[in-house]
Order: structure tokens, then C-alpha cells, then sequence
């Protein structure tokens, strides 16, 4: 395709993908280049998993020392405002000592200790969300024990028996100081603290 001087070309990049670099770029003496500045552009579309993971480190060492709801609201609101579109599920805890006391799975971003801090983040796309043919509080009925990994376990099969599907489930000891920010939708979010563990499932 033979291009001429003033030719312009929008670029655009699919859901889950941030566009990194003007949106629009003009032919000038046969090179693509930014409008505003005058210079050479490069575009290309880049992974929103992989460039949030990213932000979520940077801050969470900046702002370690807030508190953990603090901490939580700052990076949710962080998070939604440079990727609008997703619906985030920010968590800081107490540290944890043994596996029995702590267990996440699904899609998540997890690190213990960094900074000091210890969090999970889960993001979904605005556009998968959806209300469940179940409501979460009647799949997940009520939950026993204290080993996080066996309770992990028994929600895990009652998804299954129900014929529904999560994103995340986390579970935690009671006395972790769960802390938490959000903007999925409530249908999406089941949270409760059972009387040994603290639980979060994200099912959109």
C-alpha cells in the first residue's frame, strides 16, 4: 500500500490491550510520524495483564507504610483510572505463616512480603462480567474448618456441583486483617468471615 504525505491511520488495539503510543499517526516525507510532536511514532498494543502487574509493584513500594484498606483503595483507584473497561478486587493482609492458613486460585496477582506487604489482585474485563445463574451466597452455603487449603478445596466442588465457574477464590486465616477494594459488581463478589478463615470468591 503506497502511502502519501498527510495520509493519516488511527490505531486501535483489542479489549484486554493498552495502547502504547498516539492513536492516530500522519505520512510525512514517507514516515509515519506522532502529529503533535512532529517526531517519528511507534505504536503497538501491549497486555493489560502484563502492564498492571507492573504498576501494582511500583506502587505498593511506594505506599507501603498506609494502612491495609489504605493501600487497597489507593491501588484499586489507581488501577480503574489507567485501565478503565476492567473491574479490579484489591487485597492486602496480615502476614501468614503457614500454608494451612492461606490459599488463593484462579486469575490473580499475588506476592507475599513484597515491600512488606502481601496482596492479591484479580482483574476481569468489563465485558465478561455477567450475574451468576446461582447466586454466590447459596453456592457457597456455609463453610467449616480451618485449613485454608481443604476450604479452598469444598468451595472449588461446589462451583462444580452447581455448574457455575470462579476467577478467584482466596482464603485466609480470620485474624489476617483482610482488608479489601473493589469495583466488580456485588453480584460478581462473595465475601464473609467464617468463623476460623476469611473468604473471597470473584465469579463473573
Amino acid at each position: 500500500m503506497e502511502n502519501y504525505d498527510g495520509d493519516t491511520c488511527r490505531v486501535s488495539c483489542d479489549r484486554d490491550y493498552k495502547l502504547n503510543g498516539p492513536s492516530t499517526v500522519t505520512c510525512t516525507r514517507g514516515t509515519w510520524t506522532d502529529p503533535n510532536t512532529g517526531l517519528v511514532a511507534t505504536a503497538n498494543c501491549e497486555s493489560v495483564d502484563a502492564l498492571f502487574k507492573d504498576d501494582v509493584l511500583r506502587l505498593v513500594d511506594r505506599e507501603r507504610k498506609r494502612s491495609h484498606l489504605e493501600l487497597a483503595c489507593f491501588v484499586r483507584d489507581y488501577l480503574k483510572n489507567k485501565y478503565p473497561g476492567n473491574c479490579w478486587f484489591v487485597t492486602i493482609y496480615d502476614d501468614i505463616y503457614s500454608f494451612e492458613n492461606h490459599c488463593v486460585g484462579g486469575y490473580y496477582f499475588h506476592k507475599f512480603r513484597y515491600a512488606g506487604v502481601n496482596f492479591v489482585v484479580t482483574r476481569y474485563p468489563d465485558y465478561r462480567a455477567r450475574r451468576p445463574r446461582v447466586p454466590l451466597s447459596t453456592i457457597i452455603g456455609s463453610v467449616s474448618g480451618s485449613h485454608a487449603k481443604e476450604v479452598y478445596e469444598s468451595i472449588k466442588e461446589k462451583f462444580f456441583h452447581h455448574g457455575e465457574s470462579y476467577y478467584m477464590i482466596h482464603v485466609v486465616k480470620r485474624s489476617a486483617r483482610l482488608r479489601f477494594a473493589k469495583n466488580c459488581y456485588d453480584e460478581n463478589v462473595f465475601y464473609k468471615l467464617f468463623s476460623k478463615v476469611a473468604l473471597v470468591v470473584v465469579a463473573p
